[in-house]
């Protein structure tokens, strides 16, 4: 699972094709999980969903887990 800590950053972009290459792109799930403030704010104030922006990260997240469980259920059927 893609995280950048940077977004844009050629460096995690250079990291993310590394990844790519070495364990094929099959691997590596297409969302990337792109570095979002709110996310440091939610150590202090816990998960919230009070604005946009908490909405946005949820999406996100949302996006991952349904990658996650096609991913296992593409394993589990063979």
């Amino acid at each position: 699972l893609p995280v950048l800590l940077k977004n844009g950053a050629p460096v995690d972009n250079s990291t993310l094709e590394v990844a790519k290459e070495l364990f094929g792109s099959e691997n590596i799930f297409d969302i990337t999980i792109k570095n979002m403030e709110r996310l440091k704010r939610y150590d202090v104030t816990g998960v919230m969903f009070k604005d946009q922006f908490d909405h946005a990260v949820q999406n996100v997240y949302e996006k991952v887990t349904t990658e996650m469980i096609s991913r296992i259920g593409a394993i589990e059927n063979g």
